[in-house]
C-alpha cells in the first residue's frame, strides 16, 4: 500500500531536497526499508527496539541507509547508568562498524 499510494511522493519530494533526509516512523518499518532506499532517504530513526530488530536493519540496509535509535526509553530513564553505558556499548559495538549508524533513543515517549 505504502509503495502504490506513497512511494512516488516521495520520489517527488526527494528532488526537492537537496540535504541527507531521515525519515521518522514508529513501529515495525521493516518492510518499507527497501522503498525509503529506492525514494532516495538518507536514514530511517528510531529503530524501535520493542518493535524492529535494528541489527538486521542495519546487515541488509546499511550500505543503503544510515540506520539511527534503538536505546530503550524505559531504560534511559529508569535503567542504572551501568545498564544504559552497557546497552548504548552494544549497539555502538555491533551497529558502527563501517558507518551508518547514530546511537539515539529508540522513542520520544517513555511507556511510564
Amino acid at each position: 500500500m505504502f509503495r502504490t499510494l506513497l512511494a512516488h511522493r516521495y520520489k517527488r519530494l526527494r528532488e526537492k531536497i537537496k540535504l541527507p533526509w531521515v525519515v521518522h516512523s514508529d513501529g515495525n518499518i521493516y518492510e518499507a526499508l527497501e522503498i525509503f532506499s529506492e525514494v532516495g532517504v538518507n536514514g530511517v530513526h528510531p529503530c524501535e527496539n520493542a518493535a524492529m530488530d535494528i541489527r538486521a536493519a542495519k546487515k541488509n540496509y546499511g550500505g543503503r541507509l544510515c540506520i539511527l535509535g534503538n536505546v530503550d526509553m524505559n531504560l534511559l530513564g529508569a535503567g542504572a547508568p551501568d545498564q544504559v553505558d552497557a546497552e548504548v556499548k552494544g549497539l555502538i559495538k555491533d551497529l558502527a562498524p563501517a558507518g551508518g549508524y547514530i546511537v539515539t533513543s529508540g522513542n520520544s515517549l517513555a511507556s511510564y
